[in-house]
């Protein structure tokens, strides 16, 4: 990851501006610092974008070099990415993904006005690379079908150091391919086409549980959640042991909410089998050294709480 920082911001010719990572936890600084170096590219990830959203300093402190605004790691609320829009007409957005394993991203959906619709799209494939959707029957998802996303081309890595079991169990043959060796990634993430051809990233296949009888996608429910007007960030998670599905939530700037009225909002997007039984309301969410939810954290904090460790 820090090749492609350091090396294509010099390819271009521009400057690397690396700040403390302690401002990270102060949007007013983060802020500051972009705008006192004329700062005109970022790359986060979305936690970093929703946090600064959350602070309502958008239209307080203006960065007025900000030309593009890049972010990938994570699922991007579609409220909150719009908030930014509004904040900087004109500047380009783009929503990256891809893991490590293929060289950080393979896929982008570039855009510069408001976006309506639920899901943001991860859209079409980066140049030298090649997204097949695959079924559980390893053939490719036809539309709007789930499927694992699986990545072939150039930026493939070459396995993981010192370890040819697990490199073996995901950089493997190309299913639709019998005739010559062509390796490609499984992801182990889930994705749909929407009807514009644009990927849509669903989560990962860890994240895909069967509830009631039903599939459901973990992140349609936090996409959902996330679109109601008090609610800064979520996380919905399943409990195995009580077959219940849980959103944890954090409200914007200490604003009360009441489980009725998140069951009564989420009733009009969601089957009424993807409502979660219970909201749990957190003062932040743990992330990651990635800055990423860190759902697995969070979930044995929920078990732990619900068998009085907690």
């Amino acid at each position: 990851n820090s090749t492609l920082d350091l090396y294509l911001t010099w390819a271009a010719g521009a400057c690397l501006f690396i700040p403390e990572s302690k401002i990270y936890s102060f949007p007013v600084q983060i802020l500051e610092a972009m705008r006192d170096s004329g700062v005109t590219t970022i790359f986060w990830v979305p936690s970093v974008l929703v946090a600064i959203a959350n602070s309502g300093l958008l239209s307080k402190i203006r960065v007025e070099s900000l030309k593009r605004i890049l972010f990938a790691g994570e699922t991007m609320p579609v409220s909150k990415i719009n908030e930014w829009v509004e904040a900087y007409p004109g500047c380009m957005f783009s929503n990256l993904y891809g893991p490590t394993e293929i060289t950080v991203d393979c896929t982008f959906f570039t855009f510069y006005e408001r976006f309506e619709g639920e899901h943001l799209p991860i859209g079409f494939p980066c140049r030298n690379t090649d997204i097949l959707l695959l079924n559980e029957s390893d053939n490719r998802a036809k539309y709007g079908e789930i499927g694992e996303l699986c990545v072939r081309g150039s930026s493939l890595a070459l396995g993981y150091w010192n370890d040819a079991d697990k490199s073996n169990s995901v950089f493997v043959q190309n299913p639709l391919n019998p005739s010559y060796r062509d390796l490609i990634y499984r992801t182990g993430d889930l994705a749909r086409y929407d009807q514009e051809g644009r990927l849509i990233f669903l989560g990962r296949k860890v994240t895909q549980i069967k509830h009631m009888g039903y599939r459901i996608e973990l992140g349609d429910v936090d996409a959902a959640i996330s679109g109601h007007e008090k609610i800064a960030s979520v996380c919905t998670l399943y409990l195995e042991d009580s077959r219940e599905l849980v959103a944890v939530i954090v409200s914007k700037s200490g604003e009360e909410l009441a489980a009725a009225e998140l069951k009564k909002y989420c009733a009009q997007k969601l089957p009424k089998y993807m409502i979660p039984s219970r909201f749990l309301r957190l003062e932040e969410l743990p992330l990651t050294q990635n800055g990423k939810i860190d759902r697995l954290k969070l979930k044995s904090s929920l078990v732990e709480m619900r068998h009085g460790r907690s």
